[in-house]
């Protein structure tokens, strides 16, 4: 059976990942670089004004808020876990950790999925949020089945399971990015 990657591709593959995610953390280093000179005087006058309109968010709901709050502690397990996940995948192709070793960091993010979503269960959700809140559940959902498909390479050694796990870990991590971006507008995105 080939390879779908070779070792020395993968780690380019992430330090290219690293060197993104630093950049967009760093963002005043190049924004300095990159900015144009300022003109002090507009070069021809403005013969119209232009009014800014605000899209502002409607303010939140009292239930609203206890509820997002509430879903930000989960959130944040969820978000540490799924990057937990995808680092052992990686390290088990990359030949850092072997089948026993994947079995034991995978299990104890299955683990956390399954509490996530017996927390997210005891919440009450505000009808507006309804929608948000079952997709963000679903995208959990798709978390612990990419966990259990990375176990089943523990047990066969079968490397279908890692392309398996990938393609639901991209699925729900589309789904949260979708879902906290009504939740949580202003969090800091690493893609």
């Amino acid at each position: 059976m080939t390879k779908l990657f070779t070792k020395p591709l993968l780690l380019s593959l992430i330090l290219l990942l690293a060197g993104v995610i630093a950049a967009l953390t760093s963002g005043t280093i190049g924004n300095k670089a990159i900015t144009k000179p300022q003109i002090s005087e507009p070069l021809v006058q403005p013969t119209t004004t232009v009014t800014a309109v605000s899209a502002e968010r409607p303010a939140l709901t009292p239930a609203e808020e206890t509820y997002i709050g509430q879903l930000w502690k989960i959130h944040d397990r969820v978000k540490h876990s799924a990057f937990q996940l995808t680092f052992a995948g990686m390290s088990y192709k990359l030949g850092n950790l072997d089948r026993g070793s994947i079995k034991e960091k995978v299990v104890l993010q299955t683990e956390i999925y399954r509490t996530a979503l017996a927390d997210m269960a005891k919440l009450t959700v505000p009808p507006s949020l309804r929608e948000k809140h079952d997709m963000y559940a679903n995208a959990v959902k798709l978390y612990e089945q990419a966990s259990l498909e990375l176990v089943k390479v523990a047990d066969d050694g079968k490397e279908q399971h890692l392309l398996d796990a990938h393609a639901l870990t991209e699925r729900a991590s589309s789904m949260l990015l979708q879902a906290g971006d009504q939740f949580w507008p202003g969090e800091f995105k690493p893609h």
